[in-house]
């Protein structure tokens, strides 16, 4: 899916409030869940960590919301960017599929796995300044697991 993207010059940084990260994945609750996960390793790069969305993040995240300049003319917002989830096929996931288990079965196994959802990686985007917090939930509204 696509975002639109924040104009770096005008952008406004603001501090994230508890129900913005808890939209976003970002809660508490849900970060200690990530970390209890079993990741498989098909979802880690040779030779780097798998470090879910948030498991490093400062005690208060900044975000960021659109402005308005010449550049962008007056709306903040330049270009679009992708949001992205792949799911890998693997000894968990295949039988589910082979099963015919609905698509909300094969998608929680695969987030138990390691999986990054799209609201995971647009979570991670508007963490580095690239999108915002209401671009990711209209989105991703129908992004369950």
């Amino acid at each position: 899916r696509r975002v639109r993207g924040l104009c770096e010059k005008c952008k406004v940084a603001y501090a994230a409030a508890p129900y913005g990260l808890q939209q976003l994945g970002l809660g508490p609750g849900r970060l200690a869940w990530k970390g209890r996960r079993q990741v498989s390793q098909r979802y880690t790069v040779h030779g780097f960590e798998y470090q879910y969305v948030g498991q490093v993040m400062p005690a208060q995240p900044t975000f960021y919301k659109a402005g308005g300049c010449e550049v962008c003319n007056k709306k903040g917002f330049i270009g679009r960017r992708g949001i992205y989830e792949l799911m890998v096929i693997d000894d968990t996931i295949g039988p589910l599929i082979l099963k015919n288990a609905d698509a909300l079965t094969v998608k929680r196994a695969a987030v138990l796995q390691g999986m990054d959802t799209l609201r995971d990686d647009g979570a991670r985007k508007v963490l580095a300044g690239l999108t915002t917090v209401e671009e990711v939930l209209a989105a991703t509204q129908e992004d369950v697991a």
